[in-house]
């Protein structure tokens, strides 16, 4: 192929044997099938496409930064969080990109090397749920654009995360005053995802260490599950006569609070949640809240990319009834 022949979308499209409005979704960062992303990637690679973006790096300085987000089928991404992101920036007059990528660790990297030939002023990255070695060593690598990730810790790089052990550590703290002398039932996932393992066991650790006046059995589910939340409340009737559950994630909230509704046992028990305050969250109508705002978190994201000082109690309160 001669190497002087500039490369059009329509090229592309043709040898990738996709639609030209899919390549260009490709370029812009919008979500397209993992199978089609594949696709057209083998392409580039075949054809050693590099994107060249120094003429416009010359011409202005770039003052972009990408927020890069795995796709995923329930798109659990939180968009008030996104959207303070997207605030922060603007109001520091920076340009703002959401690219989405895909949950596969080898895509995400290949694309965060692409954003990275764009030469942005920055990369905000939501990792996959799955991460691999290549992919830490490629973010550990990027030098030219400054580099923050949400909830995972990479030696060496930029990270921000909510601190849910000082959360729950809080909420230990406030249920010794408020309701002291209980039997509590925290009530947690065995299995939870490889980014936080590490933090849920410091939740768990921070918990029993901030309750004083009540005595605390921990709870494991494999997975959030209705029959299982059922198997749970039938034998915890049995062997752990709690009357306070506290409950690590919204999911779990809302799985004990319909089994309860169902079973007319509402009334028997305390219950917590935690979540962002929208409408997931006034289904549960818990005993005690824990009310995340999340476009104050993504605003707090932007100022910990600057290296500004950032303060839990000023995005997330604890309630009772």
């Amino acid at each position: 192929m001669n190497k002087e022949r500039k490369i059009t979308y329509h090229d592309i499209s043709k040898m990738a044997n996709v639609a030209i409005g899919t390549v260009s979704r490709y370029f812009n960062g919008e979500k397209i099938s993992d199978k089609t992303r594949i696709k057209i990637d083998n392409v580039l690679k075949e054809i050693n496409y590099v994107p060249n973006f120094a003429a416009s790096t010359l011409r202005k300085k770039n003052s972009d930064i990408y927020v890069v987000t795995p796709s995923s089928e329930n798109e659990t991404i939180n968009m008030p969080l996104i959207n303070g992101i997207k605030f922060e920036l603007n109001s520091r007059n920076i340009n703002f990109f959401q690219f989405m990528s895909s949950p596969n660790p080898e895509i995400y990297e290949k694309d965060i090397k692409y954003i990275n030939q764009r030469n942005p002023l920055g990369i905000i990255s939501f990792m996959p749920k799955k991460v691999n070695t290549s992919l830490i060593k490629a973010l550990k690598e990027i030098k030219s654009s400054e580099i923050i990730t949400y909830n995972y810790k990479i030696e060496g790089v930029k990270h921000y995360s909510i601190n849910f052990p000082e959360i729950f550590k809080n909420l230990a703290e406030k249920i010794d005053q408020k309701l002291p002398n209980n039997n509590i039932a925290f009530l947690g996932i065995k299995n939870a995802d490889t980014l936080n393992q590490k933090m849920f066991q410091e939740v768990h650790n921070n918990f029993i260490n901030g309750i004083k006046k009540s005595s605390v059995t921990f709870h494991y589910l494999e997975k959030n599950d209705f029959s299982l939340i059922t198997q749970w409340m039938e034998k915890t009737a049995e062997y752990c006569p709690a009357n306070i559950v506290v409950c690590e994630t919204h999911v779990l909230s809302v799985s004990l609070y319909e089994f309860l509704y169902r079973n007319n046992l509402r009334d028997k028990f305390i219950i917590s949640d935690i979540g962002k305050d929208d409408f997931s969250q006034k289904m549960v109508d818990a005993d005690i809240k824990i009310t995340i705002d999340y476009f104050k978190v993504g605003r707090q994201i932007v100022k910990s990319f600057f290296g500004e000082e950032t303060t839990e109690e000023q995005f997330y309160k604890i309630s009772f009834k």
